[in-house]
Order: C-alpha cells, then structure tokens, then sequence
C-alpha cells in the first residue's frame, strides 16, 4: 500500500480535542486509495465474522469481530499514522496486533462503556471507519456515534463528547483511560470498523 494513507489533518483541532476529551475525530481522513482498498479486504474477511455477545456482566456488548488483513495492517503500521499518534500522543507506539480486530456493528449490535485493555498493549486507539450507513445518522436513537465520558467510571452517566460515525474518519483516542461507548444500532443501521490498539514501543 502506498505511503499516501492519510488525507491533509487539522493538528491543531485534533489537539485542542485531545486535551480536553482525550478522544478526537479525523473527518475525511483515509485518502481515497486506502479506504477503496481496505473496504473491499473487510467484505471478504467479514464473510468468516464471529458473532461476540454479552448480554450480562458490566461490559454488555453484540457485533462481529474477525481479524485484521494486510491492508488493514499496513495502514496501522504505516509511518504516517505512527508520527500522528506520536505528535498528539507524545510517545512512539507500535501496534498491538493480537488485540487489533475488524469489527462489523449491525441493527442492536453494541459496545457498553469500557476502557480499552490491557492498558498496556492499548495505550492508544486508533479507530477507522470503513462503511457506515443508516437512514438517519442524525437521528436521537441512532448508534451511529461514538460516547466518549471521563476517567472515572461515574462519568457514564453523561457523555462529555458524542463522535459521529463518518465511513473515511478516523478517531483517535486515549481509550486505556478514558471511558467510551458504541450505543446500540436502530434499524437498517451498520457500520465496518477497524479497531487498533498500540503500545508503547520498546528501545
């Protein structure tokens, strides 16, 4: 995959984002070539999708998880995304593959608020949104949103940052400590995404 993986970024939005939410969204951000490429990957990887459900517990969740193809791969390892993480982040970090997953949400499916972990091989996360479709993005009840809360898990009560799902965005985000939520899909409601977690790269 070529170099060119990112569109122009707005550093100083993405920063004033990130000290204040810990989270902050990429609009537009997966130039043309890239997201052509590892949309047409997901739809054959998702074929295989497992179904991942919780339905009690703390962490309630409902989506299909596969793992990462090579073009999904490249463009978390690419030295582009890499320097972006370390300029907002302020350390290097490499990607934790194990942990790395595609995820496709359809109607219902769900991620209840959580941290990333472990904190260790997650430091930082990286989400690309490859497809998002619904008939009304904009809607009370849609899912096609990222909840983003505080440190401490009393913070759930209210999201300090509600993130629209955009197929080509990317959002960055310091997922390890802040909490975060995917609401539940409303009808004829999907989205394709690629989850990527990092830690800390070692000397």
């Amino acid at each position: 995959m070529s170099e060119a993986v990112l569109a122009p970024v707005d550093h100083e939005a993405v920063a004033l984002s990130i000290a204040h939410y810990g989270f902050a969204a990429l609009p537009g951000a997966v130039a043309a070539p890239a997201l052509s490429a590892m949309r047409a990957e997901a739809r054959a990887q998702l074929v295989d999708a497992m179904l991942a459900e919780n339905t009690a517990g703390t962490l309630r969740y409902r989506a299909h998880l596969t793992s990462l193809g090579p073009h999904a791969l490249s463009f978390l390892r690419s030295p582009t995304l890499i320097d972006l993480l370390a300029r907002h982040f302020g350390s290097r970090y490499s990607l934790s593959e194990e942990i790395s997953c595609l995820t496709r949400y359809d109607a219902g499916s769900h991620l209840g608020a959580h941290l990333d972990t472990p904190r260790d091989r997650c430091a930082a996360t990286v989400l690309v949104y490859l497809e998002a479709e619904g008939p009304d993005p904009k809607g009370r009840e849609t899912g096609l949103v990222l909840h983003v809360y505080g440190e401490e898990p009393d913070s759930v009560a209210s999201p300090r940052l509600t993130i629209p799902t955009v197929a080509g965005s990317i959002v960055l985000g310091r997922g390890s400590r802040i909490w975060h939520e995917r609401p539940a899909l409303a009808p004829e409601e999907s989205v394709v995404a690629i989850t990527g977690c990092y830690g800390f790269q070692r000397p």
